[in-house]
């Protein structure tokens, strides 16, 4: 996509971190490249959509919220970006 799509995109993204060396997650395989989850980390919630539950698919199809199913990966799996632990932030609030 051209810069202005990459930015809107990444935009919609939550990054998440640093992880903390006693979080729940450390160790555990990011689904996108098989290395395990670390401290210092910046990881994003990847959303799949409703799963199986039919209320969640009901909810989706009308254009609603609904709990959606995701995975967590590092933020560089999800966005090609280098891991540098520091988010940069644009003069609109919107990562870049």
């Amino acid at each position: 996509p051209d810069a202005e799509t990459r930015r809107k995109l990444l935009a919609r993204m939550q990054k998440m971190g640093p992880k903390r060396a006693d979080h729940p997650t450390i160790g555990v395989e990011c689904p996108a490249c098989g290395e395990g989850f670390a401290p210092g980390d910046f990881t994003c919630l990847l959303v799949l959509g409703p799963g199986a539950d039919p209320e969640a698919r009901r909810l989706c199809r009308e254009m609603r919220a609904y709990t959606a199913k995701a995975i967590e990966v590092h933020w560089g799996c999800a966005t090609g970006e280098e891991e540098t632990g520091i988010l940069v932030v644009g003069p609109e609030g919107m990562p870049r």
